[in-house]
């Protein structure tokens, strides 16, 4: 009688075992697919909200300009010019202070209205200068950019002589 030995299995010699490799593959796939939309999204937030706070900052700088040169204040100009004549230079003074505020204030309210915050306003003659900032709002993922700002010029167009030579 011959006894019959049981052999384990072997493995082949050189051969690995490489089961549930695919399945590895295909999340550390997912997981740069996640990545790469996430930095997506941060990214279209970032421009969406750049977008929005150039937007306010040119409406608000554009009605501040307009505020400046309304007919009230051509009146207001004609007053200032006569009241130079005459030496009443601090009554010049405030009204030119006064149409300043009013075209600020009315810069501050458009970027309300358009979900930016103003942070600064200046006036120099008939030109406006805002800066204003806004919260990116378009994911909770896009509001780890931070709050965004642009700056805003409106006014006349400028002299000839004052562009240059050309």
């Amino acid at each position: 009688m011959t006894r019959k030995t049981h052999t384990p299995l072997r493995r082949s010699v050189g051969r690995s075992d490489d089961t549930g490799s695919a399945t590895i593959l295909g999340v550390g796939l997912m997981a740069v697919v996640m990545m790469i939309g996430w930095g997506g999204v941060l990214f279209a937030g970032a421009i969406e909200a750049r977008h929005r706070a150039a937007g306010a900052a040119d409406l608000a700088a554009l009605a501040g300009a307009a505020q400046l040169v309304t007919a009230e204040d051509f009146r207001d100009q004609a007053a200032e010019t006569s009241m130079q004549r005459t030496g009443s230079e601090s009554s010049s003074l405030t009204r030119r202070g006064q149409r300043e505020a009013r075209a600020c204030a009315v810069a501050a309210e458009v970027a309300r209205r358009n979900a930016a915050a103003m942070v600064s306003c200046s006036v120099r003659g008939a030109v406006v200068d805002v800066r204003v900032t806004v919260e990116p709002r378009s994911s909770p993922l896009a509001r780890l950019v931070g709050r965004v700002s642009a700056e805003a010029r409106a006014g006349p167009p400028p002299v000839r002589s004052e562009v240059g030579a050309g």
